[in-house]
This record gives structure tokens, C-alpha cells and sequence, in this order.
């Protein structure tokens, strides 16, 4: 990556920006944060992957997704740099370069990017930003990260810059990261455990999200000093959410009968991710029932993911979306059920698949089951179950004719960036 951003000329230097890692909230930071500038005057980039139904929400300026015409005109430079200098570069890297390339030619004010997994090791580690966050941290992507908190910790760690400010967020272990801030002399500002009380007893996600994003906002300087964001572009800010992050959508009636009390769109892939959706779905709709159509990607912890499933959800519709990283469709299965068995009283009834695991086929009957019980369905487990559901619940947006989110290549321990 060194070498093709010296080759592109530095496309990463040639604006402000603010990089953003974590297990879980990282991609509702970027947005918030992002607005928040925008609302304030500022010219924004934001990059951020997966996509869910077009490779170009991954790269937008104020909101507004790279062009077609634009994407057509930078990649060809990017491939022929790396042919012409014999550099191999992964997609992923190729879409990070695309990005910066694309936010220097437009000069935008600031970039808010996101890690693509981990940090250290990452595409876009080539930054120098004005301020590093690191949202949570949790047990994911252990094949590629670690199998530990600390390493993990570690890895997203590898984002802190000499000098630069570090916000971490509640979730994460604040002395070992404020100890490796400090070996690379970098401020740490810490957003503090939320303390209930008696009439707040939990947080939900987007409000502790929420605190990170205004964090970061509060402690953002450039050239000049302390950058100005307005009260109102703050509080604005905050009401932003990304797609499929708890994310309620409007479905027409099926067969006459009244629509679910709510049809839910949620990415949430991990146990913690899993355990804060269904806390946030009670909070919202205590008095339903829950019924899940769920996918996975093959590389996820199936098990411990599905018996937060099992101790919330009521039904279960498993499915295999058209995604070559998706789980065989017989496997979670087969988890589903040792879980079930495992987890004695368990109120979680399997459902028998349809069509094999059909994505658009399981999400249009089990529409028409929660309309008929009038249940709240959620549709979740993975970025890569999205774009079919979408389709699925008939929301018009841009969508690629097939889907352009790749696997990450192996990372290795000792690989220089």
C-alpha cells in the first residue's frame, strides 16, 4: 500500500481525516461523525465496506456515492499502476485507494474512514489522521485477529499514530490500549462506562455510539485549533444510523392481513452485536414475539452467535444467501439444533428451511407468518444476507447486478504494510 499511494502521490495526505476501528460500532460512528461535519460546513468523504446492495456506497462525499463514470475513470489508473510497477494489490486495497484517490481529486475538507478489519494490518493504515478511534472490542474475525481480547485489542491498536488522539470507546480495555497509547506518546480520551439509574437501567447501542461519535467531535483539531461543530449539526448528527443497523422499513400488507408491528434490518454478526440487537428489540417491542430470518458467513463463531439467538428469539428461519463466504445452509442446521438441545428450556422454535435456504423465498414466508401472529420480524446475521433481503422487501435503490463484496485476503503476522 506504501508503494501505490507513493506512486498515486499520496492521495492520503491530501486531506484531514479521522480513522475509525472496532468490533462493533464503528460504521454508526463514521456516520454521525460524518454528518455532524457536513451539517457544520465541512466537505466529507466517508469510506466504509461492506457495502450492502452497491459497491458504491462504499465511497461517498456528502452522502453522495461515487459515480459510475468516476469509478470507470480512477480504477484503470490504480490497476495499471500496480501492473506497470508489478505490485500485486487485493481488492480491498484497490477499493481503499479508489477512495482516496477519489476524496484528493474533490477535495474534501475531511475523510471518516473505516477500518476494513482489524488496523494494524489494514489497507487503510496508511493514513496519518487527526484523531484514531477505537469503538469496542469483542471476540470477532479470531481467525485473522486472534483469539483474545488483548490481541485483538492489538491489532485495532495498530491505528494509534504518534502524537494523534485516541478515543476509546466503553467497550474496550482501556488500560492495556492507554498503555500502548502512551508507548507512542498519543492522548487518550476515554468515553466512560454508561452508569444506569432507575429510570435508564441499560443503554441501547446508538446511544453509546452516540457518546463516541460526540467524543470524537469535541476533541477534534486541525491547523488552527479546536475544530468547530455547531450545537445543532452535533445534535443532527446523532439522529443519523446506517442501513441495517436496527433499521425499521416499510413493507406492504401480504395477503390481506394487518403488516408485522415491525420488520427489522440488522447486520449484527457476533454474540455481542447479536445480545445488544435483541436487548434493544425488547426494549422497543416488549410485548411481541420474535421471529428471525438469519444467515451467517462461513468464518463467524456459529455457535456462540446462535445461542444468544436461541435465549431471545422465538422462531428461527435459517438461510444460505448467494455469497461464496456464506455458512452451508446444512451446517447451521445442525448447529441450531445441538444449541437447542443444549439449551434446556429453550423457547426457540427451528423452522423448516424453505427452498433451501432461499433468501427472497424464507423472507416472504416468514413475512406472511408474522403478519398472521403478528410477530416482529428481523432479518440479520450478515452484510451479505442484505442485498438479497432488500430486494426481497422491494426497496428501490442503487443495486449491482451481482454482488461485488470479496473475502479479505490472508493477513499475516508479521506483514508490513
Amino acid at each position: 500500500m506504501e508503494k501505490m499511494a507513493k506512486l498515486l502521490g499520496h492521495p492520503e495526505n491530501q486531506f484531514k481525516s479521522i480513522h475509525v476501528t472496532g468490533t462493533n460500532g464503528k460504521g454508526s460512528v463514521v456516520a454521525k461523525t460524518s454528518k455532524a461535519l457536513q451539517l457544520s460546513g465541512f466537505k466529507v468523504g466517508t469510506f466504509v465496506s461492506p457495502h450492502i446492495s452497491c459497491f458504491r456506497e462504499r465511497i461517498q462525499i456528502d452522502q453522495n456515492m461515487i459515480s459510475e463514470k468516476q469509478v470507470e475513470t480512477l480504477l484503470p489508473e490504480i490497476f495499471d499502476t500496480a501492473t506497470k510497477n508489478d505490485i500485486p494489490i487485493t481488492f480491498f486495497e484497490a477499493c481503499t485507494l479508489l477512495a482516496f484517490r477519489h476524496f484528493a481529486e474533490q477535495q474534501i475538507d475531511w475523510g471518516v474512514i473505516e477500518v476494513g478489519i482489524g488496523g494494524r494490518l489494514d489497507a487503510t493504515n496508511i493514513l496519518t489522521p487527526r484523531a484514531s478511534v477505537i469503538t469496542s472490542i469483542g471476540l470477532d474475525h479470531t481467525e485473522l485477529l486472534g483469539d483474545t481480547l488483548e490481541k485483538i485489542a492489538f491489532e485495532k491498536a495498530g491505528i494509534i499514530k504518534p502524537e494523534v488522539p485516541v478515543i476509546l470507546g466503553p467497550r474496550t480495555p482501556h488500560a492495556y490500549l492507554k498503555q500502548l497509547a502512551a508507548s507512542r506518546n498519543a492522548p487518550t480520551i476515554v468515553v466512560p462506562p454508561f452508569k444506569p439509574s432507575r429510570s435508564d437501567k441499560s443503554e441501547s447501542f446508538d446511544k453509546e455510539n452516540n457518546r463516541i461519535a460526540q467524543a470524537v467531535l469535541e476533541n477534534l483539531t486541525d491547523s488552527n485549533g479546536p475544530v468547530e461543530i455547531s450545537e445543532s449539526a452535533r445534535i443532527r448528527g446523532m439522529d443519523v444510523r446506517p442501513p441495517c443497523r436496527l433499521e425499521k422499513v416499510t413493507v406492504k400488507p401480504v395477503n390481506g392481513l394487518p403488516t408485522p408491528p415491525a420488520v427489522l434490518l440488522d447486520v449484527g454478526h457476533n454474540p455481542a452485536a447479536l445480545g445488544r440487537m435483541f436487548a434493544e428489540v425488547r426494549r422497543q417491542y416488549p410485548d411481541n414475539e420474535y421471529r428471525l430470518v438469519m444467515g451467517m458467513s462461513k468464518e463467524r463463531d456459529h455457535k456462540a452467535a446462535l445461542h444468544v439467538v436461541a435465549a431471545h428469539a422465538h422462531y428461527l428461519h435459517l438461510v444460505e444467501p448467494k455469497h461464496h463466504r456464506a455458512a452451508p445452509l446444512n451446517h447451521l442446521l445442525q448447529t441450531t439444533n445441538e444449541v437447542i438441545n443444549e439449551q434446556v428450556p429453550c423457547p426457540l422454535a427451528l423452522e423448516l428451511p424453505v427452498k433451501d435456504g432461499d433468501v427472497t423465498a424464507t423472507i416472504h414466508h416468514a413475512m406472511q407468518l408474522a403478519s398472521e401472529y403478528q410477530q416482529v420480524l428481523v432479518i440479520g446475521g450478515s452484510f451479505f444476507i442484505m442485498r438479497e433481503a432488500r430486494e426481497a422487501l422491494g426497496i428501490d435503490e442503487p443495486r449491482d447486478d451481482f454482488d461485488l463484496n470479496e473475502s479479505f485476503p490472508e493477513l499475516k503476522k508479521n506483514e508490513n504494510i
